[in-house]
């Protein structure tokens, strides 16, 4: 199995499994001609110090509840998409000749894998994708190249055998982000050509800043939370958001950030989109990664709008399956 965080491959039907560090979160998306359903959406807590950073450490417990969310949602499939979190995965971008062959450009891919990656292949699950011929230079083509220790993808395969589950494709946590943003983004009033949007979103001691610019990631850091001793206290949240945002705008990127998307449990602290708002002057709300897609009848459509923001993640992972 290899890391796929960039490709173009698109998985039969998969269910996405955001492993967190203190719940899951399960989603499956159903393609019924141009019609997405949501036809799975359900979320149990984890145990601390069952998942570290996305290390599995404790994964009997860790099966038992994703076997227990899977009995809860009642769905048949099996094959399922994960993602690891950035910490756990090294990416290179490299430039190689055009024209070559499929054999000649993996072959290439390595030798700049070997040079760029700095650990002996062996110890790593590698994958690359062709991002395109530069533009100032028609001679030569972009490869992203991902890849990570072995023991972190066979650590989620022996997860899933324990579970039941099939694992057919392993990204990075914020590919899977950057997914759900840009679909909701896609959905969102048209701004102005070039406009940056910020997501924040809370994990359990961290809280991360991306930036998308033409629905594409042009910015990533992540921090500490001023609020894990201080559960939903707006102050610290509004402290984190304009950290976050102070960061970016000294990052030296170009243009107009014209919204603030909020996502994990701590986004539905009362009142804080609208303190957001007041506090950055930019308008503030929460992610909805679910916007635009049907509910299956069996959902409860008030309760799946109102736990969203937990799910960016896994309807991410859910998406990899079907063109959006």
């Amino acid at each position: 199995m290899h890391i796929s965080s960039l490709l173009g491959r698109r998985p039969a039907f998969t269910l996405g499994l955001d492993i967190g560090t203190s719940s899951l979160k399960l989603v499956e998306i159903e393609s019924r001609g141009r019609t997405k359903l949501i036809k799975h959406c359900e979320r149990t807590p984890l145990g601390r110090g069952w998942v570290v950073d996305g290390r599995i450490e404790n994964p009997h417990e860790v099966s038992l509840a994703i076997r227990g969310l899977i009995d809860k949602t009642g769905t048949k499939t099996r094959q399922v998409a994960l993602a690891l979190p950035s910490s756990a995965v090294i990416t290179r971008q490299v430039f190689i000749p055009t024209g070559l062959t499929e054999l000649e450009t993996e072959q290439q891919v390595e030798m700049e894998a070997c040079q760029s990656i700095g650990f002996p292949l062996e110890e790593l699950y590698v994958d690359f994708c062709v991002e395109g011929v530069l533009s100032d230079r028609p001679d030569k083509v972009a490869i992203q190249i991902v890849g990570t220790r072995r023991e972190r993808i066979e650590d989620l395969q022996a997860l899933c055998d324990l579970s039941g589950l099939k694992p057919v494709v392993v990204e990075i946590q914020t590919a899977s982000l950057c997914r759900a943003m840009a679909r909701v983004l896609r959905w969102a009033p048209p701004s102005s050509a070039g406009a940056i949007h910020l997501l924040l979103k809370w994990g359990a001691s961290s809280v991360s800043t991306q930036a998308f610019q033409n629905c594409e990631t042009i910015y990533l850091h992540s921090q500490l939370c001023t609020q894990s001793q201080h559960p939903q206290n707006t102050d610290a949240l509004l402290q984190d958001i304009e950290i976050g945002l102070k960061q970016f705008l000294e990052s030296a990127q170009s243009g107009r950030v014209e919204g603030l998307y909020l996502a994990g449990g701590m986004a539905l602290t009362d009142g804080i989109s609208e303190q957001a708002t007041q506090a950055t002057q930019i308008p503030c709300g929460l992610l909805d990664p679910f916007e635009g897609l049907a509910l299956h009848q069996g959902l409860d459509r008030q309760a799946v709008r109102k736990d969203a923001v937990h799910y960016a993640r896994a309807c991410g992972l859910a998406l990899r399956a079907s063109p959006w």
